[in-house]
C-alpha cells in the first residue's frame, strides 16, 4: 500500500520593493513592457509576475510541498499619503498576500524597514516551527545571514528572483539557499 506523501508546510517572504526596482530594469533593458507580464504593477512600489504561479505548481510538485502557502507576505514602501497607501495594501490583499507597506521619506531610494522586517518576520517565524520551508523572493546579499539561521533551525531555504548579478542576483545568496529557482519574465503576446 502507497503512502501519501507528506506535504511540506511553506511561507513565502518577498522583498516587493527590490523585485519591483530590478523586474523594471530588466523589462528597460529587454524592451519589454512591464504591464504585460505583471499580475500586478505599481511603479516603484509593487510588481508580481504572471509567471510566478507556473513556477509554484513546478516547485510545488517537485519538492512536495502544499499547494498554498501558510501565508505570503509581501514587504514594501512608497512615498505618498496614507491614502495610497491603504490603496497598495488592498491590492497586494486582492492577490493573497499579507501586505507589510512602509511610508518612504522622500529622499529615500530605498528603505531600510522592508529589509528588515522581512527578516524579523522570517526568522520568527521559523524559530516558531510554522513552516517547513521558506521561498524567499529576493535577490539581496544581506538575506544570506538569515539565511543561514534559517537553516540552522532545520528548515529549508528556496530562492526565487532573476538569475544573474547584472539582474540583482548576489552569487552568495544563491549559493546559501538550499534550492534556487529562476524567475522569468515572458511576455506571452
Amino acid at each position: 500500500m502507497l503512502m501519501p506523501a507528506i506535504l511540506r508546510q511553506w511561507m513565502m517572504f518577498v522583498d516587493g520593493e527590490n523585485l519591483t526596482i530590478r523586474a523594471e530594469k530588466r523589462c528597460a533593458k529587454l524592451n519589454q513592457q512591464i504591464e504585460n507580464l505583471a499580475a500586478f504593477y505599481r511603479p516603484q512600489t509593487c510588481f508580481w509576475p504572471k509567471a510566478f504561479d507556473a513556477l509554484q505548481v513546478h516547485w510545488s510538485n517537485d519538492q512536495r510541498l502544499a499547494s498554498e502557502s501558510e501565508r505570503s507576505y509581501y514587504y514594501t514602501a512608497t512615498k505618498g499619503s496614507n491614502e495610497t497607501i491603504n490603496e497598495i495594501r488592498d491590492q497586494l490583499l486582492l492577490h493573497r498576500f499579507s501586505p507589510v507597506v512602509f511610508k518612504k521619506a522622500n529622499k529615500d531610494k530605498k528603505a531600510k524597514g522592508v529589509d528588515i522586517c522581512l527578516t524579523k518576520d522570517m526568522l520568527v517565524h521559523a524559530f516558531a516551527k510554522n513552516y517547513d520551508t521558506a521561498v524567499l523572493v529576493a535577490g539581496d546579499g544581506d538575506y544570506v545571514p538569515v539565511v543561514e539561521e534559517v537553516k540552522r533551525c532545520g528548515r529549508q531555504v528556496f530562492v526565487v528572483f532573476f538569475d544573474s548579478a547584472e539582474d540583482g542576483l548576489n552569487p552568495e545568496l544563491r549559493r546559501a539557499a538550499d534550492r534556487f529557482l529562476p524567475l522569468r519574465l515572458v511576455d506571452n503576446r
